[in-house]
């Protein structure tokens, strides 16, 4: 969770930095973009290992493997695809996130507090967290959980609960202060076999908000 909250700090300023960067950098490449474009031409390509077929612009190379209807992007030579699914700790849950999100590393004492999954993307300031928690019996339920989260003060907004894919979630705001430093955290709940999992996202404005409802949306069991 350290880690998660510092990144958004750096990667803010990141940003911050690199937008004056490419500000002047592009006063000086407008001449020569402008020729390149002027001969270059969309040419077919085929990809003779893999079968497939793309067209090659400005060295971005979008195709399509048949085999597994998977979009892949080929940029100066490296190819990612969109979006991966994850496993929610062992539970039967998923979710299908962007392909730059990968798996960080948990504190043993995030870990202590029932912590199964971390990820960061260097792509966005997003960042989320898993949890797996055990019910404290079988009679506890949802709204019985989510009433004992949410007594304490820092809680932002009214819980709501929806469905997602035909699972119940419910989802609540809290602002979390991690080093000096308040955060605005969303936070998704739902009910596994015989647990809870809890999924916190921390947010850096309206964009982030956006991009964790869509991951939020790929909710499957």
């Amino acid at each position: 969770m350290r880690y998660l909250a510092t990144k958004l700090v750096t990667t803010l300023a990141c940003a911050s930095l690199a937008c004056g960067l490419v500000a002047c950098g592009s006063m000086d490449g407008n001449n020569d973009a402008s020729k390149k474009q002027e001969t270059q031409q969309e040419q077919p390509t085929t990809n003779t290992t893999t079968g497939t077929t793309s067209t090659d612009t400005n060295g971005i190379d979008n195709s399509v493997d048949e085999d597994n209807n998977a979009q892949t992007t080929t940029t100066n030579g490296v190819t990612t695809t969109d979006s991966h699914t994850i496993q929610l700790g062992d539970t039967e849950y998923t979710l299908t996130v962007p392909a730059g999100f990968d798996d960080v590393a948990m504190s043993d004492e995030d870990a202590d507090d029932g912590q199964v999954g971390s990820y960061a993307s260097d792509d966005t300031v997003l960042t989320f967290d898993v949890y797996q928690l055990d019910k404290t019996d079988d009679s506890q339920t949802l709204d019985d959980y989510v009433a004992m989260k949410t007594t304490d003060a820092d809680v932002a907004q009214t819980v709501a609960t929806d469905e997602i894919n035909d699972v119940t979630v419910a989802s609540y705001r809290t602002m979390e202060e991690l080093e000096g430093k308040a955060y605005e955290v969303l936070t998704y709940v739902f009910e596994g076999d015989n647990e809870f999992v809890r999924v916190d996202f921390w947010l850096g404005g309206n964009v982030t908000e956006t991009e964790a409802e869509d991951i939020m949306s790929t909710l499957t069991r």
